[in-house]
């Protein structure tokens, strides 16, 4: 939600990590890294917020967890609203892995394959 902190941001002395970059690192530590990124172009993520104990809130992408999905080909997204009906983002143009480099997207994937315990070759070399 928008006043959430922004993925990779520090608060207190814990760094907060969004769901979509969670989900990533996990994907490249079950399934390795060459199936992973195979794979992320034809996955559909889905992203969930609950409000409260009792409800859904909305939940579209943070522009930095936007620009990660682009980045790796993910072409649909299914996120929860308040209303708590769900809601449909698509991302044209296929996976542009030349934006791993740019900061906002590649350094909270980093931090995610950290406390992952694993490397990202592909986030190592953009």
């Amino acid at each position: 939600s928008p006043a959430s902190p922004s993925c990779g941001a520090l608060l207190g002395r814990k760094r907060i990590l969004h769901a979509e970059c969670a989900a990533v690192a996990n994907a490249i530590s079950r399934l390795g890294e060459e199936a992973a990124f195979d794979a992320f172009g034809s996955c559909v993520a889905w992203v969930v917020e609950l409000r409260y104990e009792t409800g859904y809130d909305d939940a579209p992408p943070c522009r930095k967890c936007n620009a990660l999905l682009r980045a790796l080909g993910v072409r649909l997204v299914q996120h929860s609203t308040r209303v708590g009906r769900l809601a449909t983002l698509s991302i044209h143009g296929g996976a542009r892995p030349q934006l791993l480099s740019v900061p906002m997207v590649g350094q909270p994937l980093g931090y995610a394959c950290d406390d992952a315990g694993i490397v990202c070759r592909r986030l190592q070399e953009a």
